[in-house]
């Protein structure tokens, strides 16, 4: 282990968190090489990380692939701590007022959180992006740790927001790029309470645009967008999960979690989406109380960007998901008024 590993890692993990899950701006290069590689070295000691990283990356000669191969190996290979994040949870919301009492926890669990990463192999989400960060110095790739806000159902949909969540940027080529290993790694199932693993490229090098319908950071030079939405804009945006990374769909508008028109109003829907759409593709199931129905849109083209209409003609309050490919990718809330 280089000198001083630890300790750095100590100063780094203030935030201590990680968040649940939910457009690769490099889609023409073939990752297959890299991601088989990233699946060698199975529970390689953390002790060693020049050693696993230099295995990692020597077949390769483009920043690209031997970041992808490390990013894979560590998705494969670390898992989410879903038990400590449930403390820190509890403890975070336990201080929330008292910032010396929430100071001291940080203190007492970064420790914790480093040893359970490097003799279990588990961690939160900053572990994850510290890791991720560190193993890419030994091969020059310049990475940095962003601290910020994760959105999903339960967190930061809406309200003043939380920071909860950790990712990173990544400079391959002379370009930066966002990426979520976390997120990548595979998801919690609540219903389980256990991390399942599974390897999601969606979060792999994605697009900004996308990425920050789920992802805000502190620091907002990390958006890598020039007309960068606000914090407000991210709060109350709508709701975009993994299947919109993965099918490459980014909603343009409505922009608005929550939505109020009148009964027999028609809504626009817009979103954009790389590659051409088969049709029946995609599905809107629209939910009211305990039902819920399956509706085929009517979509239109104009260049990158798919359009649809959709009228309600009884009022209450629904929820209407966008499916693409039988995926779940972004969710609005409607109210419908006489």
């Amino acid at each position: 282990m280089r000198k001083n590993y630890c300790s750095r890692l100590v100063g780094l993990l203030f935030f201590l968190f990680i968040s649940i899950s939910l457009n690769a701006q490099n889609q023409k290069i073939d990752y297959s090489k890299a991601d088989s590689v990233g699946q060698l070295y199975p529970n390689h000691p953390l002790t060693d990380l020049r050693n696993l990283t230099l295995n990692l990356t020597s077949p390769f000669s483009t920043e690209h692939e031997k970041f992808r191969a490390i990013y894979r190996w560590i998705c494969e290979n670390i898992e989410n701590d879903y038990n400590y994040y449930l403390m820190n949870q509890r403890k975070r919301a336990k201080f929330k007022d008292d910032e010396a009492a929430l100071r001291e926890w940080n203190r007492e669990f970064a420790p914790k959180v480093i040893e359970r990463l490097v003799k279990q192999q588990k961690t939160v989400c900053t572990g994850y992006a510290y890791l991720l960060k560190e193993m890419t110095l030994y091969v020059g790739i310049e990475c940095e740790l962003v601290n910020g806000y994760g959105k999903n159902l339960e967190a930061n949909n809406g309200g003043e927001g939380i920071p909860n969540h950790s990712w990173n940027v990544v400079k391959l080529d002379g370009e930066w790029y966002l990426c979520d290993p976390t997120w990548s790694s595979g998801s919690i199932n609540l219903t389980h309470k256990a991390f399942e693993k599974a390897f999601n490229a969606g979060y792999f090098l994605a697009s900004p645009k996308l990425f920050a319908m789920s992802h805000y950071p502190l620091d907002t030079k990390w958006l890598l967008m020039d007309n960068a939405p606000t914090l407000e804009d991210f709060l109350n945006g709508p709701l975009v999960y993994k299947g919109a990374f993965n099918t490459y769909v980014t909603p343009i508008y409505p922009n608005t979690f929550n939505l109020s028109v009148q009964r027999g109003e028609e809504i626009e829907f817009c979103f954009l989406k790389e590659g051409k759409i088969e049709e029946d593709s995609f599905q809107l199931e629209i939910v009211k109380g305990s039902s819920a129905r399956t509706v085929i849109p009517e979509i239109s083209q104009v260049s990158d960007r798919y359009y649809f209409k959709h009228t309600f003609n009884s009022k209450g309050l629904y929820v209407l998901h966008l499916k693409a490919i039988d995926q779940y990718a972004v969710t609005y809330r409607i109210k419908v008024s006489k």
